[in-house]
């Protein structure tokens, strides 16, 4: 071993305070470890977890508005009671306004003088069944807007997801209303069941033709359009159908100002 004279003036003291400095930084290093400390991390990390963590707070405070939303629904919901009384009025009115309004008299009426097919109308028997036969099916489509409608002012829109009481709330209305629209209409069980599966056939063909009608130009087409064409004038098809969409249009509206002025009433 040198002796310690050997070293520079200075030297053996500058070596000890190193020594103890390793010593320190080593200790604390070890205690950082124990208490599971992180270690510091660059300027991209962090901006990498601040980001993180915008996301995350902003994702909760999104979820926060729409429970918020969803409760305010809830509480904003019709009572079962009046969402019953207003499926049943809403039956009524629209069997008044097709009826009372003589809505298929008059569209046959026209499409006979404007087309210059009076031979459509001239025979008593079959003018019977043909206005018979029409309103079916315009009682068709007029449910099926009804149905639509009536769910949306309950809350219920094909865009969002509904609470279970908006669900329980729209099946109230959907059958008070055919239930309704059954006895109006004095159907026997039979007649009921063939009218529900013409309805069934009426949603299916409407939903395929709102999925084509997307991507291709609209023409005059549709499960009304296209049995009310045919019953009015086969021979002739393509005008019948172009009378027919007309009269949909007219039914359409008939609907829609029958539905607001139903909901628009105080219970």
């Amino acid at each position: 071993m040198r002796n310690p004279a050997a070293f520079p003036p200075g030297f053996l003291i500058f070596f000890t305070h190193k020594a103890i400095r390793l010593a320190k930084k080593r200790k604390g290093v070890l205690e950082e470890k124990k208490r599971g400390r992180r270690k510091p991390v660059g300027k991209r990390t962090k901006s990498l977890r601040r980001t993180k963590l915008t996301r995350s707070l902003r994702s909760k405070s999104a979820k926060r508005v729409i429970r918020s939303k969803r409760r305010r629904a809830q509480q904003n919901l019709m009572p079962p009671r009046q969402a019953a009384v207003r499926a049943q009025e809403l039956a009524f009115q629209l069997l008044v306004a097709i009826d009372r309004g003589a809505l298929v008299h008059r569209f046959l009426r026209w499409y006979a003088s404007e087309r210059g097919r009076p031979g459509r109308i001239s025979n008593p028997g079959r003018y019977h069944e043909l206005v018979e036969t029409i309103r079916r099916e315009a009682l068709l489509t007029l449910a099926l807007q009804a149905e639509e409608e009536g769910a949306e002012r309950l809350g219920g829109r094909s865009t969002q997801k509904m609470s279970t009481a908006q669900a329980e709330l729209i099946k109230l209305f959907r059958d008070e209303f055919y239930l309704a629209l059954g006895r109006s209409l004095d159907f026997s069980e039979q007649e009921f069941a063939e009218f529900f599966r013409d309805l069934e056939l009426y949603r299916t063909l409407r939903q395929d033709r709102r999925a084509k009608s997307r991507s291709s130009v609209s023409v005059p087409a549709g499960p009304f359009v296209d049995r009310c064409g045919f019953l009015l004038d086969s021979p002739l098809l393509d005008q019948g159908r172009r009378a027919a969409a007309k009269f949909e249009s007219e039914l359409h509206a008939t609907g829609s100002s029958v539905i607001r002025k139903v909901f628009s009433r105080r219970s």
